[in-house]
Formats: structure tokens, sequence, C-alpha cells
């Protein structure tokens, strides 16, 4: 992927993180209020599953992943982008719990391949010198701004509420 930088990597794993994963704390609220109709048994439940829906999507996203990347690795790093993005949006579009299950696959397998794949690639297009601060700038991209963007998220998603926050954010 000659035509990517270090920095395009970094700034891939930052927006991925900061604005993709709105669906890990804003889970709950989504599976009780949209998914479950209010009902916070049910809704505990469809949290589960659609947890459960997203770890198996990791799992096949990751197993595919290690074929894929070898011979196309920018076309696999732009369409799961593409292909994360629009099930996170789906998901703020659907009050159907078989589709948002499987829009929880396909979350979970374009988000975990393409989280690896950029990690994988910025590993391999650095010096062995830098490549240790290289990687730390990645993960304080790919998890230390997790924490401070789901706090604005969820206080946007109060006003405008969790479907619109995941649709604004697939976008």
């Amino acid at each position: 992927v000659p035509h990517l930088t270090l920095a395009a990597f970094t700034r891939l794993l930052t927006v991925l993180s900061a604005i993709g994963l709105v669906y890990q704390p804003l889970g709950v609220a989504y599976t009780t209020a949209i998914l479950a109709d209010g009902d916070r048994t049910l809704g505990a439940t469809y949290f589960g599953l659609l947890q459960g829906a997203i770890g198996a999507g990791s799992l096949i996203g990751i197993l595919m992943l290690t074929g894929l990347s070898e011979r196309r690795p920018a076309a696999v790093l732009y369409s799961t982008a593409v292909a994360f993005s629009l099930a996170l949006a789906g998901l703020g579009l659907t009050a159907a719990l078989p589709v948002a299950l499987a829009l929880g696959v396909l979350i979970g397998g374009c988000q975990f391949a393409n989280s690896n794949l950029t990690l994988a690639l910025a590993q391999h297009h650095t010096t062995e010198a830098m490549r240790g601060r290289v990687m730390s700038l990645s993960m304080v991209a790919f998890v230390g701004i997790f924490p401070f963007t789901s706090y604005a998220l969820g206080a946007i998603a109060s006003v405008v509420g969790t479907e619109a926050s995941f649709v604004g954010c697939g976008v």
C-alpha cells in the first residue's frame, strides 16, 4: 500500500475508534430502547446477543483477513471501512433483532479486520528504529481517544437518540 502513509494509517484508526465504536457505549441503550421497546430484561438479553454477533463477526473478519490482505491490502482496507460505516448506519435504521444481529456480524468483522490490517500495515511500513513510536501513536489513536469521544457521543445521543447517533457516525 505505497500510496498510504503512516499518518493515513493513524488517521484511519483514530476515526474508526473515535466515531465508529459508538455502538459499544450506546449498545445497551439501543438494545433496550429500540430492539426491546423499553423492556430492560429483554434489552439486556438482546445486548448480549448483539455483542455475541459482533464477536462472531470479529472472528470471521480476522480469519478472512489472513488470505485477502496479502493479495489486495488497499482494497481490503477501504472496503472494510466502507462496509463498517454502512453497517453502523444500518444499525441505526433498524428495530428488528435479526437484522441488527446480521449487521452486528458485519460490524464486528469489518471493524476487527480493518483495525488489525491497519496496525499490521503501520508496522510493516515503518523502519525498525521507529516501530515502537509508531505503534505507541497507533495505540493512542485506537484505544486512547475512545473514552473521550464516547462521552461526547453519549451526550449527543441523549439529545438526538441512539438511532440518529449510529446513522450519523456511520455516515
